[in-house]
């Protein structure tokens, strides 16, 4: 019995100190929400440039297929041959 007495006090101070986190993260975000929305009332030009060239980059490397990030070296037509005949016997 003295075990879960202890075990609850355990767990209670837990709780409070998740609470206390979430608290403290929750006011962070509402602030950084905030400045965000701030910023871009002040600047909307400023951030639809920014977010367009975050889209355009995006969408380079997913017309691309991340190939510019990793250059592959296309095997050569011997190299095809010899996989072929491994996978044939």
């Amino acid at each position: 019995m003295p075990q879960r007495k202890k075990d609850r006090g355990v767990i209670r101070k837990v709780r409070e100190k998740v609470g206390d986190f979430a608290e403290l993260t929750g006011e962070k975000i509402g602030t950084a929400k905030l400045k965000t929305a701030r910023y871009i009332e002040e600047n909307p030009w400023k951030s639809i440039t920014i977010a367009a060239g975050i889209g355009a980059v995006i969408g380079a490397f997913v017309a691309l297929g991340f190939n510019a990030l990793v250059k592959r070296r296309q095997p050569t037509f011997s190299e095809k041959m010899r996989r072929r005949v491994r996978d044939w016997l």
